[in-house]
Formats: C-alpha cells, structure tokens, sequence
C-alpha cells in the first residue's frame, strides 16, 4: 500500500489584472507570494528552501509566462446574431466579474 511519506504547505497569491479590449477579454498574472513548508514528515524533519526555490522558478521561468501569453490573446466575448456589442466595460467585484455592455441591432 502507498503511505505518504511527507506533506507540504504551499501558500501564494498572484496579482490578475483584467481589460477587455477589440470585443476581447484580456488579463495577465503576476505572483506576489509563493512559500513552502513542511507540515509533516515520516522521515524526520528537513528544509524545504531549495524545493521552494525550484518550484518558485518554475512557476516565475515557465509556467507565468506560458500563461500570460495565451491570456493576452484574449478571449472572445460572445456574439448573437445581428447584435454588435458597442462599449463594452468591465468591473471586477469579490467572486465574479460583470461585462456591461449597450448593444446594437442591424439586418
């Protein structure tokens, strides 16, 4: 049977900036906080600075920059049929972002 053999804690926060531009939802992360502990270990206790060294710049080197790149293609916002969304604005409350927009009809 598997047992495991240490736990760790990984506790951060990014920073999302969100925009929408050309009919396009756009944002970018930003990582303000990355720690690493150790919660428990079968084996005794060790460091975990050089752990959180290497994910830390993975996620900074890798994974941040792979993310931003697709986040500043944008998503499209929705179309419906002879609709065309005119001034669209976004505003970024606890939980949810909301898309207001006036909208205009033609043939």
């Amino acid at each position: 049977t598997l047992a495991p053999v240490f736990m760790l804690q990984l506790d951060t926060s990014l920073k999302a900036q969100v925009s929408i531009s050309e009919l396009k939802i756009l944002g970018s992360l930003a990582l303000n906080n990355f720690s690493l502990s150790l919660v428990h270990s079968e084996v005794g206790p060790f460091k975990v600075d050089s752990i959180q060294t290497l994910l830390k710049l993975a996620l900074q080197m890798v994974v941040l920059p792979k993310v931003n790149a697709r986040l500043s293609k944008g998503f499209p916002l929705p179309t419906i049929k002879n609709l065309q969304l005119v001034n669209p604005s976004l505003t970024v409350n606890q939980g949810h972002v909301l898309i207001g927009t006036d909208v205009q009809y033609s043939r």
